[in-house]
């Protein structure tokens, strides 16, 4: 018995053979082949009912004996975030003020051993940590770590920034250039640029096949901060474009503070409208609530 439609023009650009295939469909559970078309099944059946819809350029693929079962889903992992501990610093979210300076202290120690870096860039405080300072408190802290050099760590939640007084000092000069009245996260990170985008883009392509090579054809990040997602995606775009997208990426907007449900609104459309014409590779509509 062969599940699928026949037809002359149904002819298979793949035929996979000879293997024990299992469906998940309840009236045909298993299956020795599967007819594909267009990246789609056709057809499941027997290898040899399949066969008729072989034609020329037919590529076939027997499995011998082995098994087949639909790609993984990972459920629940952080893919974001996971590329972005490998290309810059994470902090721990229950670290106190001290623990914090003291964490960027001995980091920028050992990094002026091994490298001359623009700036030195860290993720992952409590958003409320520095509710009890003043401003001009938090940025000398940081000013007595290194003045010389930009520091900006960016809260958990990703709406928060820590500079220093050089870092402060260049966002604002850039501003007033392009006669901006507001100084937004977003522009400050695109100003001080914190992240080698060559060496992001490698460790996503990395990712991505490490992810294809475990039989995940479908990846879900569970949360991350908006402006680590936006570059993420783009190099998700880029890699499709190339053609090296290997799965599925169902990313999400994560909410861990209170914020205008307006904002949430706008930026599920916003992201929604960024996947339109990707074919639904790329994926941004769902929204993540942290409730405490």
């Amino acid at each position: 018995m062969v599940f699928g439609f026949f037809g002359k023009s149904n002819v298979a650009d793949m035929i996979i053979v000879n293997g024990h295939i299992y469906t998940q469909d309840q009236e045909m559970p298993w299956a020795e082949a599967v007819a594909c078309k267009d990246g789609k099944v056709l057809a499941i059946g027997g290898t040899e009912e399949l066969s008729a819809m072989q034609g020329k350029h037919t590529e076939v693929l027997d499995l011998q004996g082995h098994y087949m079962t639909p790609g993984f889903i990972e459920a629940a992992g952080t893919p974001v975030l996971d590329v972005f501990r490998r290309c810059c610093h994470f902090l721990d979210e229950a670290m106190t003020i001290e623990e914090v300076l003291d964490f960027v202290s001995k980091n920028l120690a050992e990094e002026a051993k091994d490298k001359d870096e623009d700036i030195f860039f860290a993720y992952g405080y409590a958003s409320t940590l520095l509710k009890d300072l003043a401003p001009a408190q938090a940025t000398a802290m940081l000013d007595q770590l290194g003045a010389t050099r930009p520091i900006l760590l960016l809260s958990k939640d990703g709406f928060g920034a820590w500079m220093n007084t050089i870092g402060l000092d260049m966002a604002n000069e850039a501003a007033e250039e392009e006669g901006m009245q507001i100084l937004s996260l977003p522009f400050t990170i695109s100003v001080l640029n914190p992240f080698t985008y060559e060496d992001i883009q490698t460790e996503v392509i990395n990712q991505a096949f490490e992810y294809a090579s475990k039989g995940y054809t479908a990846v879900f990040n569970s949360g991350s901060p908006d402006i680590f997602d936006n570059i993420y995606q783009n190099v998700l775009v880029a890699m499709d474009q190339e053609g090296l997208l290997p799965q599925r990426h169902y990313g999400s907007l994560s909410i861990l503070t209170a914020v205008n449900p307006d904002f949430v609104g706008h930026k599920l459309l916003q992201n929604r409208t960024k996947c339109v014409e990707l074919d639904e590779l790329i994926n941004y509509n769902t929204l993540k609530l942290y409730l405490d």
